[in-house]
């Protein structure tokens, strides 16, 4: 945006916008990937174990 002159810094409102709906789209696509994810899993009954190594 700064590139091609949309806005004039980072302060700018449009600017400031822009980066919090670009996070929330980032954070929602996060989230139904793991839910896709969770769903294959159970679709195919694995199971996930985690074991503690000892030291």
């Amino acid at each position: 945006m700064l590139e091609h002159g949309l806005v004039d810094s980072k302060a700018d409102l449009l600017y400031k916008l822009r980066r919090v709906f670009e996070e929330a789209f980032e954070m929602y696509g996060i989230a139904i990937l793991n839910c896709a994810l969770y769903r294959e899993m159970l679709n195919r009954k694995l199971c996930l174990v985690i074991h503690r190594l000892e030291s």
